[in-house]
């Protein structure tokens, strides 16, 4: 609702009543608007997740916006990132406009090889197990792997 004092039908020797607009916002396909900020969401893949990226977004307003993570940053996935003075305008601030919110969702490969696997484990900072410590382990633990679900045959199961 937007309040405009004074603003409506007057009649003489009486105060000018008010006018009240009411703003009914239209859905979008690809943002949703927060207050006076803008969201969207964007799918990356896990190395640009882990080592950077730069994610095209076309704005309201026609321009092409790269949005890009600095070096050294990790975007975890479902986390929420902001670009500020690229959403909607402040109505009471002139020029002022609030932030474009972008959360991100993290494509991840179906499979790794073994040996990717233990780069990745050494690079990352968990060193690969050796066998000795391997095979102590599987001495004191019950060893079971992990099956994936079919979402569509399992699908109320899948979201926890």
């Amino acid at each position: 609702h937007i309040l405009l004092n004074g603003e409506g039908d007057s009649l003489p020797g009486r105060r000018a009543g008010d006018v009240v607009c009411v703003v009914d916002v239209a859905r979008h396909p690809r943002f949703q608007r927060i207050r006076d900020d803008l969201a969207t969401s964007a799918e990356i893949t896990l190395t640009e997740a882990l080592a950077g990226c730069s994610v095209q977004v076309e704005h309201l307003d026609g321009r092409r916006l790269a949005l890009r993570s600095r070096p050294g940053q990790v975007i975890k996935p479902g986390s929420l990132w902001r670009v500020r003075g690229e959403g909607m305008p402040v109505f009471t601030q002139g020029q002022a406009r609030g932030d474009l919110l972008v959360q991100f969702s993290i494509i991840f490969p179906d499979r790794v090889d073994t040996g990717v696997a233990e780069n990745l484990a050494a690079l990352l900072g968990r060193a690969a197990l050796d066998h000795s410590e391997r095979a102590r382990d599987a001495a004191q633990l019950e060893q079971r792997y992990l099956e994936a679900v079919d979402e569509p045959q399992h699908g109320h199961h899948s979201r926890l």
